[in-house]
């Protein structure tokens, strides 16, 4: 009697955790930033014809006005919802501040003033330099842990370690390398070649079926015709040639199983 009643009670605890597994949507409370020059920085470089000199832009001037400035700030648009995630505040969250101090190329990092414009931002990928890095570290005030793309050193990422960064409340960013959005405008030839647009990841959706295959990853995107946020198929996301970001490096959790319950009553 007493094995019959502990089989039961087992059976029951297994239910419990399969249903706490596969009924699972996590969202973090991040704030939406649109990539844009958003302070009256200097800009070294003569304005750009219709738009105001030395003054914040509107929101969707990347696309209203094809601003360059607007048009290559992904990076740091992106990595400034991580920031304010975090807890930062200005001037870490500060777009053009976050590029100041992050971007290499042909930039006087952290001196106040914008010396380019309309050339995006590194990732690291092969010889370029780790800019988004950079960014990521200036903002968030922490040196990310990074996974991938294939044939760096970096650990790939999986679609489970994404889902244990969410769980433990640490937003992903997400280098989209070699993609950008469909308007965009054209970017220098070697930006298109060495780096990706910047997005967030910031929830996972289940949506209540026992396996991985249908789950949804909830996007943060910092261009601002893309319908931020958004959902897509975890697959959509998840790729051995991208670039992914976060805070600390994921640890494995193992997850009970019929053997562990079972083992508990015998």
């Amino acid at each position: 009697m007493r094995r019959l009643l502990s089989i039961v009670v087992a059976a029951c605890l297994l239910c419990a955790f399969t249903s706490g597994v596969y009924s699972a949507q996590i969202t973090l409370v991040i704030t939406q930033i649109w990539q844009h020059k958003d302070t009256p920085m200097l800009c070294a470089l003569p304005s750009v014809p219709g738009l105001p000199a030395n003054r914040v832009h509107d929101w969707n001037c990347a696309t209203a006005n094809t601003c360059p400035y607007c048009s290559g700030y992904c990076a740091p648009a992106a990595v400034s919802m991580i920031g304010l995630y975090m807890g930062q505040a200005a001037p870490f969250i500060d777009i053009d501040n976050i590029y100041d101090n992050a971007k290499v190329t042909g930039e006087i990092m952290g001196n106040g003033i914008l010396e380019t414009r309309g050339v995006g931002m590194f990732a690291g990928v092969g010889t370029t330099p780790p800019e988004v890095q950079n960014a990521f570290a200036y903002s968030v005030g922490m040196v990310p842990f990074q996974h991938g793309p294939l044939g760096t050193p970096n650990p790939l990422i999986t679609y489970e370690i994404v889902r244990w960064y969410l769980d433990n409340n640490h937003p992903v960013l997400w280098v989209d390398i070699g993609s950008w959005p469909a308007d965009q405008g054209v970017l220098p030839s070697e930006t298109l070649t060495g780096s990706g647009h910047c997005k967030v990841i910031a929830g996972y959706d289940d949506l209540d079926t026992p396996d991985f295959a249908d789950d949804l990853l909830l996007i943060f995107d910092p261009w601002p015709t893309s319908g931020s946020s958004y959902w897509l198929a975890h697959g959509l996301v998840v790729d051995v040639n991208d670039v992914y970001m976060s805070t600390t490096q994921a640890f494995a959790n193992e997850e009970a199983t019929w053997g562990q319950i079972k083992n508990m009553f015998e």
